[in-house]
């Protein structure tokens, strides 16, 4: 009788024990606070939890893809490099910077000579 009594307490303590972590992950959870800084941002996430606050997707809007045409360029191999450097210091392709940077100043240029 004494091992029924055991494994009775037992099955009640992991019910409550189950009953008690279902309840605590499924509580609201707190909106993640606006930062003026990554330094704030910084220190307020080395003392909390991201399992705490509500981590939900960014809202993204695509552009529509543009048509792109294949063209052969030729620039000095040091500009190459330097662009490979960059690509590899930002994770991202290299003609992709490529592409980001010259239309950035193609931009940049028109709004001059507007």
């Amino acid at each position: 009788m004494k091992d029924n009594s055991a494994k009775l307490t037992r099955s009640v303590y992991t019910a409550k024990l189950a009953k008690m972590t279902f309840k605590k992950t499924m509580t609201k959870k707190k909106p993640i606070p606006h930062f003026k800084s990554l330094e704030q941002e910084a220190a307020f996430w080395d003392h909390r939890s991201p399992l705490d606050y509500d981590f939900r997707p960014a809202q993204v809007e695509f552009s529509p893809r543009l048509k792109k045409r294949l063209i052969s360029i030729r620039i000095h191999e040091s500009l190459l490099q330097a662009a490979k450097l960059l690509a590899a210091k930002r994770h991202i392709p290299n003609q992709t910077l490529i592409h980001v940077l010259l239309e950035q100043k193609i931009k940049e240029e028109s709004r001059k000579a507007a």
